[in-house]
């Protein structure tokens, strides 16, 4: 009894620290090992013990005080006594077994209870944490989408009025406006477009100059001009009449300001021309020599060239149409920045041809300084310095090497 008490007490302890390790999880591995083999360890009843000294003195002193007839009654006693104590310890020692066996079955259901609470507890407090960072994800997204569409919509009004305006108002605006977040600036540049161009002349269109049909009004047709008496030859034995051409601007289709020498020609683009067609022999027709005869829309051409690249001839520039030979004179006052760089080409080229053949072994500066102390300049070309030089010096490499 006193071992099955001890026992109990382990098992007890064994209790009471697994339910105090229940709130911080489930037990290990070797605490179950342990309270399992506490649990199969069944508790051994211990044999009777043999008498000691001082009973078997008494006894002894009992038993021959008696008869021979108590002696054979007592024997008979004893065997009878040993048969009872046999069978008594057999039940309790089934008993103890079940006992054992309910304690093992309800320690199981506990560990299995408690288990099955921390894996619950973990899963709820993962689910919260999975909910938690969700709505933290939400309020992100929410604050970017508002932090974008404010950003768009700066970068549309910015569009509009870019748009409406390409003035020089522009750079004191973009001064004056606060400084912009790395996020704004690339909302903005991938909301804006690109700068529209005209497909026939390829110009941005914020920065294209038009020739208004206004200042055509009183103008003739190329085919009516090229007739008239005042202006043509009718016997100069030529297949293509030539005339000179006088407050000329060239213009395409939309009548855009175009430059002579644009592309729109090799891509088989119409460019035409306005201005006063005179005859090609000065005071033949002295009516018309000053002003010459309004002409609109001449072309479309076919071709533009240059001549008098020799040290005797006067450098000009002329075009070709289907009725005629033009040679250009006077550029129109608001054409004339606009055909300067290629008179100035054309010009540096005609001196360094004349340059080279006089001296071949010359260096670069040394042609500066023929530039610098050449005269008369054209009416076209005020100055030339070095900057007008390299300006133009991939095209006066190549055209002077050519010649």
């Amino acid at each position: 009894l006193a071992l099955m008490k001890g026992r109990q007490v382990k098992l007890a302890d064994m209790f009471g620290k697994a339910k105090k390790k229940q709130r911080e999880g489930p037990p290990t591995a070797k605490q179950t090992e342990e309270i399992c083999v506490v649990m199969e360890e069944s508790p051994k009843t211990k044999k009777a013990e043999p008498f000691t000294d001082d009973d078997s003195s008494s006894d002894s002193s009992s038993s021959s005080s008696s008869s021979s007839s108590s002696s054979s009654s007592s024997s008979s006693s004893s065997s009878s006594s040993s048969s009872s104590s046999s069978s008594s310890e057999e039940e309790s020692t089934k008993k103890e077994k079940r006992k054992s066996n309910e304690k093992k079955e309800k320690l199981r259901k506990e560990l299995s209870t408690s288990e099955d609470s921390s894996t619950s507890a973990k899963k709820t407090t993962g689910k919260r944490r999975v909910a938690q960072t969700a709505t933290k994800n939400r309020k992100k997204g929410k604050e970017q989408q508002k932090k974008n569409s404010n950003g768009l919509k700066v970068a549309r009004q910015r569009v509009k009025t870019s748009n409406v305006s390409c003035d020089e108002d522009e750079t004191e605006e973009k001064s004056a406006r606060p400084p912009k977040s790395k996020r704004q600036r690339k909302i903005i540049t991938a909301a804006a477009p690109k700068p529209s161009c005209c497909e026939d002349c390829l110009q941005l269109l914020c920065t294209i100059k038009l020739w208004p049909e206004n200042k055509d009004e009183g103008a003739q047709w190329e085919c009516e001009a090229i007739v008239d008496e005042r202006v043509s030859i009718t016997d100069c034995g030529e297949d293509v009449p030539t005339y000179n051409l006088d407050n000329f601007v060239f213009f395409d289709e939309h009548r855009h300001i175009v430059p002579l020498d644009s592309p729109m020609v090799s891509l088989n683009k119409a460019l035409f021309a306005s201005g006063s067609i005179k005859c090609c022999i000065p005071g033949l027709f002295p009516e018309v020599d000053e002003t010459g005869l309004k002409t609109k829309k001449i072309g479309p051409i076919q071709e533009w060239w240059a001549t008098g690249m020799t040290e005797d001839e006067e450098l000009s520039l002329g075009v070709t149409t289907e009725f005629g030979v033009y040679y250009l004179k006077n550029a129109h006052p608001d054409y004339a920045k606009v055909i300067l760089p290629l008179q100035q080409k054309y010009f540096i080229v005609k001196l360094l041809v004349a340059f080279l053949q006089q001296d071949s072994l010359a260096r670069y500066e040394d042609f500066l300084a023929h530039l610098q102390t050449f005269t008369p300049l054209p009416a076209f070309c005020e100055q030339i310095d070095s900057e007008t030089v390299l300006a133009h010096a991939r095209f006066i490499v190549d055209q002077g090497t050519n010649s």
